[in-house]
């Protein structure tokens, strides 16, 4: 600021101020700068981006959005620009979205979310959420689409429950042990083959306990070992009674990088019944086929002694 100086009505000089506005100058190009970064990082970012400014009267107007935003949400964001919160995005109004993004532009009070379901005439989705300050008075809201990794959970999960009612409620047996005999886990069905009320109960047994003959876990041991896979394997196991049980296994084993196994998982058939009925028909044929013995050979003697008695009386 200056201003000349008069004397008998001629100007001989001037008189100013001068401030070193450098700093100033310094500062204002660092914020510009700083800007700068801010929008080339909003730009850029894979994630949607919501610039928000709290203005009177408490309203939250939505200021600006990044590219991503258009790509994530299917739509021009642009729209929403000069709109409150609850303008631009009505369904948020009856959720606490719109009081913490007032608190994070207002406190710096930062949130997240990992999901908020959303849904009216042009948005539908799940969206992980984080809001924060970016100056007194604003926010952004960064946001992910996170609807098909939801789809893809909740599908998992549905074919999780599936196999679940299925390892429960199948009439088969089913298990996971380790080599050593431990039994991870099993369904009911598989306790109950071997006569134990519950699952609880069997997982304090060791599978080799179960075995009539040792040898045949060893046997059953090398076989998946060099199969890996073991289909309609048959053998003998016993009942918590003490009876024996004749079991059709199918056997699928899990081996780390050296080949060595390290999980077994299958289903068993209790074939003890069947079996039995096999040992009956086999002993009933067998009998039947004594019988036609024997009845042939009574057939054979009495025609033997018939002859013998018509002979006699001949002689007579």
């Amino acid at each position: 600021y200056s201003s000349p100086v008069i004397s008998n009505g001629n100007a001989i000089g001037l008189r100013g101020i001068v401030v070193d506005i450098t700093e100033h100058k310094l500062a204002e190009e660092e914020h510009r700068k700083s800007d700068q970064r801010f929008r080339n990082i909003v730009d850029n970012s894979p994630m949607g981006v919501h610039m928000y400014e709290l203005q009177s009267e408490d309203r939250l107007v939505f200021i600006g959005a990044n590219p991503a935003a258009n790509s994530l949400l299917g739509v021009d964001n642009s729209i929403f620009i000069g709109k409150t919160i609850e303008e631009a995005f009505p369904p948020l109004a009856q959720t606490e979205v719109v009081l913490r993004y007032k608190e994070a532009a207002k406190s710096g009070i930062p949130w997240s979310t990992e999901q908020i379901s959303y849904e009216d005439d042009q948005i539908t989705g799940a969206f992980e959420v984080a809001a924060f300050q970016t100056a007194p008075g604003k926010m952004v809201a960064l946001f992910n689409n996170i609807t098909n990794r939801k789809q893809a959970q909740e599908a998992l999960k549905e074919s999780e429950e599936r196999y679940r009612r299925l390892f429960e409620d199948d009439l088969a047996g089913n298990y996971i042990s380790t080599p050593i005999g431990e039994i991870i886990t099993c369904n009911l069905a598989f306790a109950r083959i071997f006569g134990f009320d519950s699952v609880d109960e069997i997982l304090l047994t060791q599978i080799e306990s179960l075995y009539i003959n040792q040898q045949d876990r060893k046997d059953f041991l090398q076989l998946l070992g060099e199969r890996r896979k073991l289909e309609f394997y048959e053998k003998e196991f016993r009942h918590k009674t003490g009876h024996t049980l004749h079991i059709i296994e199918n056997a699928v084993g899990a081996f780390d990088e050296s080949h060595n196994l390290i999980q077994i998982r299958g289903h068993i058939i209790d074939n003890t019944e069947h079996k039995q009925l096999e040992d009956q028909l086999r002993q009933s044929q067998k009998m039947e086929g004594i019988g036609r013995l024997a009845g042939g050979i009574a057939h054979d003697f009495n025609n033997l002694m018939t002859s013998i008695m018509c002979n006699a009386e001949l002689s007579l």
